[in-house]
């Protein structure tokens, strides 16, 4: 599954750029998402709280609760990969690219 978008660069950044990014991980995961591709289940990457997620991707600004967000991206939370500020570095090493990458 190829996505369109630029939600694996932005969120990477995202990231890198918060001064204190405690708590924060980057998420990578199959969605049923709105816009042009709306109704098809491509790989997604946003930005996850402990009870919040963020999702900047594509000119978007959502700041909602996980429950919402997995529900209406009909996400599977089990099959969710989630990488703390130090995997996910290690992670852009290896590949060579912000993702998804293969674990």
């Amino acid at each position: 599954m190829k996505g369109i978008g630029d939600c694996y660069e932005v969120h990477v950044n995202y990231l890198l750029n918060l001064r204190y990014p405690f708590g924060f991980k980057l998420c990578h995961g199959v969605a049923l998402v709105e816009g042009p591709i709306k109704g098809i289940k491509h790989n997604h990457c946003w930005i996850e709280l402990p009870d919040m997620v963020v999702d900047i991707s594509n000119g978007q600004s959502i700041f909602t609760t996980k429950e919402r967000y997995y529900e209406k991206g009909n996400i599977d939370q089990n099959s969710i990969k989630r990488y703390t500020l130090t995997q996910m570095k290690q992670k852009i090493k290896k590949y060579k690219h912000y993702g998804p990458w293969e674990d």
